[in-house]
């Protein structure tokens, strides 16, 4: 059962389409459930929202972890700000250090600031509050693609109260590695439980390294694992960048949140 509804956020002083994912009886059913925040949030549930049309459809595999192996999880889809700069403000932190275009000079650093008070002391708490989720971190997890998943991997290891793993599908440090590298050297979470994957077809429209996902995707592990910190590799040699390919990996995600390296197959 799908519950949409819209949030003011009191620091970015606008609203939110927030979609919520729970069994039908969850009210009855006397279950803590997890919770997984889905950034993009337009693009998790149904393709007829999604901006390019196709969704994740993350319904399907949140009932199958639920179904097949009582893992109950609630999922909240939070929708982003929309227009191409609108989401690279939300979920950008630092500044661009690599342009794509003209007007990412116009970059507003203050936005992704109140977006991430607003996630941390509104969004999350409304939800603590109104639906039987757990308030450990250990239960609490964060996904995102793209911009989504450098802006996962960023409140993952910002703040280490709030979140026990992270799902990040196709990362992009490479809008702006030198703070990235520095970021991650000065607040990594050691105990956070880091999902990667990457697809080795992925373009990035020749503005930065052909193999720019990749290399960068590929390079943070291999920092995670060097510094004993849990971390995943999944690589599809014909993955490209878009969600019909992530959707494939989505149980690789959460066999990996909720049984380390074994594989879930449909």
């Amino acid at each position: 059962m799908l519950q949409k509804f819209e949030l003011f956020l009191p620091r970015s002083k606008r609203k939110v389409r927030i979609t919520v994912s729970i069994p039908r009886n969850y009210n009855n059913s006397g279950i803590v459930y997890d919770s997984l925040y889905m950034l993009d949030g337009q693009n998790i549930f149904k393709n007829h929202e999604a901006a390019f049309g196709r969704s994740l459809h993350m319904g399907r595999y949140l009932g199958v972890m639920a179904n097949n192996f009582d893992k109950h999880i609630c999922g909240i889809a939070i929708s982003n700000a929309g227009s191409d700069l609108g989401r690279i403000n939300e979920y950008m932190p630092w500044k661009l250090e690599a342009l794509a275009e003209k007007h990412w000079e116009e970059q507003d650093l203050e936005v992704c600031k109140s977006y991430t008070y607003d996630l941390l002391h509104t969004v999350i708490p409304y939800i603590q509050e109104r639906f039987p989720v757990s308030k450990d971190k250990d239960h609490t997890y964060i996904m995102g693609s793209s911009l989504g998943a450098l802006y996962a991997c960023y409140l993952g290891n910002a703040y280490p109260q709030s979140f026990g793993a992270v799902g990040s599908f196709s990362n992009c440090p490479f809008l702006a590695p030198i703070a990235f590298q520095n970021f991650m050297e000065s607040h990594l979470n050691p105990e956070l439980r880091n999902f990667h994957y990457v697809g080795m077809r992925e373009s990035s429209d020749g503005m930065f390294d052909e193999n720019a996902y990749f290399n960068e995707t590929k390079k943070l592990h291999e920092y995670l694992k060097s510094q004993g910190v849990k971390s995943k590799l999944v690589v599809d040699v014909n993955g490209v960048h878009n969600e019909e390919t992530w959707e494939k990996h989505v149980l690789d995600f959460l066999s990996f949140v909720y049984f380390d390296d074994i594989d879930i197959t449909l």
